[in-house]
């Protein structure tokens, strides 16, 4: 299959929130062996769900919204959220500051600022996907800085 060829203006989101950007745009080839199928943005970052079931996640993510660790706080272009072998994802939700997606065992996942308990695991940030204890195969309700059962 043929990569994907994303444009459009991608600048260094980390750059331009502290106003020391170029602002230059960067075109790049995203290779991956599926489409992308939904996109859900927050305030900062951007997340994807690919045909396949995998996470992509780009932007600044000062409360680990990116999924991609504490060392990874900004992305510039679309990466893997490494989750685990074999684990697929039906449905991504973002909120301002945080991420849900809802796994294709209906195990449901979240992930970036946990400052008022909406990761659903207490308070705190979580720079990592994690399993929500108790909710698997609940109805999710998305909100703008929450999101309901």
């Amino acid at each position: 299959m043929k990569p994907q060829r994303i444009t459009g203006g991608i600048v260094d989101i980390y750059d331009a929130y502290f106003a020391n950007s170029s602002n230059q745009s960067t075109d790049f080839e995203l290779s991956i062996k599926s489409k992308i199928v939904k996109v859900a943005c927050g305030g900062t970052h951007t997340i994807a769900l690919t045909s396949t079931g995998d996470l992509l996640s780009w932007g600044y993510g000062n409360c680990g919204q990116l999924g991609l660790g504490i060392e990874k706080r900004c992305a510039q272009n679309p990466t893997l959220i490494n989750i685990g072998i074999d684990k697929k994802f039906t449905k991504i939700y973002c909120g301002y500051g945080h991420c849900m997606a809802i796994g294709k065992d209906r195990e449901v996942y979240t992930w970036g600022d946990g400052s008022k308990g909406q990761l659903g695991k207490g308070l705190g940030d979580s720079s990592e996907p994690s399993v929500v204890d108790g909710l698997s195969g609940k109805e999710i309700i998305k909100g703008f800085d929450s999101n309901f059962i």
